[in-house]
C-alpha cells in the first residue's frame, strides 16, 4: 500500500511523553558497542550495573 504524500504532509506531529530507566540506557550502550574491548575499564563502566 503506497503512502499518500498529501495526507502524510498534512498530518500534524504526534506528541507524547517518553521515559527510560537505567536498563534502557545500558541496552542502548550495548547496542552501540560500549564495552568493546571488554578489557577496557573505561568502556565497562557503561555496561555494568554496579558502576552506574
Amino acid at each position: 500500500m503506497p503512502i499518500d504524500a498529501a495526507k502524510a504532509l498534512a498530518a500534524g506531529p504526534r506528541t507524547g511523553e517518553i521515559s527510560w530507566d537505567h536498563r534502557d540506557v545500558q541496552l542502548y550502550h550495548l547496542g552501540i558497542g560500549a564495552g568493546s574491548p571488554a578489557t577496557d575499564p573505561d568502556e565497562l563502566r557503561y555496561t555494568l550495573e554496579s558502576r552506574l
